[in-house]
């Protein structure tokens, strides 16, 4: 079967770049000739180029809508902060050039519309694919699948609205979206509310990096060990200080190093990697001792890979719903912005206890995606 994949597989998140690289690795080995659909428009599509682009929510897009000049000048800001990172996108890049089939890049969704790539089934998601309140891809058809031909299978396959709610000026063109979908599946519970709020229905599976085993991901990574224990952070974008400065203490306490994954530079790190791509990503977190981290992606291949961790609210616990959910489906909510780190470090989780509960995670979101291609 001919199967392409619609998702944000490429905006230099290592979470996006795995669970896009998962999915569609799952289903080649299911024998169907898969690729992702290479959609780029401009606001997905700005780092590391010289973009006018500017968000909508910006709060200076009051200003760069006054003037040519002060958009042309913002530009050029965000240009120079993104040139130290250049490392970083090299990794990144070399990552999508080895491991992701790709059709042709599509610029717009007019350019979508006008040649839309051939399949029998198209299949949106998984990650922040409909979220419309602090992303533009939640109001995007393309990633509802409005693109593809009238009489061809389409499916959600765990797409994440990335918050408890959706844009209220969109709920009107979202739910005639989500009404066209033949099949519909969401990553979080909070995505079945919403569908609820819809009149739809909807079923809950894991995220596409669970559908690969320990070993298929260790297959990935570089198998090396590491040449020392650490502690890990992985720290999405602002600093989270409890989280830092828990990992610190962490790290002391067990006489550990202390390394770092984030874009930026944590003080205090004995290591910074800041310029690597998503395969020693993996490797970081299979070979580190404890995780501290407020991403859903890193606390997915923590679990993965056995690890110990702690996670954090990204920004707010709407904006973290992704990991409360994983967490209350597994029984592991006491990892979730943990007060006590000494209680936390004495009662470590129990793998051994958990692993029919990630087991039957596993089997359903693989059952549900085969039961509906």
């Amino acid at each position: 079967m001919e199967i392409k994949v619609i998702t944000c597989h490429d905006v230099y998140n290592f979470g996006a770049s795995l669970q896009a690289f998962a999915l569609m690795h799952f289903l080649q080995k299911q024998g169907h000739d898969v690729e992702i659909i290479d959609y780029k428009p401009d606001y997905l599509d700005f780092p590391y180029k010289f973009s006018l682009f500017v968000h909508p929510d910006s709060p200076v897009r009051k200003y760069t809508d006054r003037s040519t000049l002060l958009r042309v000048l913002y530009a050029l800001k965000r240009y120079l902060w993104y040139l130290p990172s250049l490392k970083r996108k090299e990794s990144f890049d070399g990552f999508t050039y080895r491991f992701l089939a790709l059709t042709r890049q599509y610029r717009n969704y007019n350019e979508l519309m006008t040649d839309v790539p051939a399949a029998d089934i198209y299949i949106t998601g998984s990650d922040q694919v409909w979220n419309s309140v602090t992303m533009l891809n939640g109001k995007d058809p393309a990633f509802y699948l409005q693109f593809a031909p009238a009489g061809k299978k389409r499916i959600s396959y765990a797409a994440s609205f990335g918050a408890t709610s959706v844009s209220n000026e969109s709920r009107k063109e979202l739910q005639t979206y989500l009404s066209s979908l033949d099949a519909i599946s969401v990553r979080e519970t909070s995505g079945l509310d919403i569908l609820h709020e819809f009149n739809l229905e909807g079923t809950q599976v894991c995220d596409p990096v669970f559908l690969l085993s320990e070993e298929e991901w260790r297959s990935v990574c570089d198998k090396s060990a590491s040449e020392e224990p650490y502690v890990l952070i992985y720290n999405l974008t602002a600093v989270n200080e409890q989280l830092v400065r828990d990992a610190k203490y962490v790290a002391g306490k067990l006489g550990l190093r202390l390394y770092s994954v984030s874009p930026m530079k944590i003080k205090g790190a004995d290591r910074n990697f800041t310029d690597v791509g998503p395969v020693d990503f993996v490797r970081l977190i299979f070979n580190s001792a404890y995780v501290f981290t407020n991403s859903f992606h890193a606390t997915a291949f923590s679990i993965i890979a056995r690890r110990q961790f702690c996670t954090y609210d990204y920004h707010s616990r709407s904006n973290s719903s992704r990991m409360y959910s994983i967490l209350n489906l597994l029984g592991m909510l006491e990892r979730m912005n943990v007060t006590e780190i000494d209680e936390a470090l004495a009662a470590p989780v129990d793998y051994d206890a958990k692993d029919a509960m990630i087991d039957e995670l596993c089997s359903n979101g693989k059952s549900w995606l085969l039961k509906n291609l």
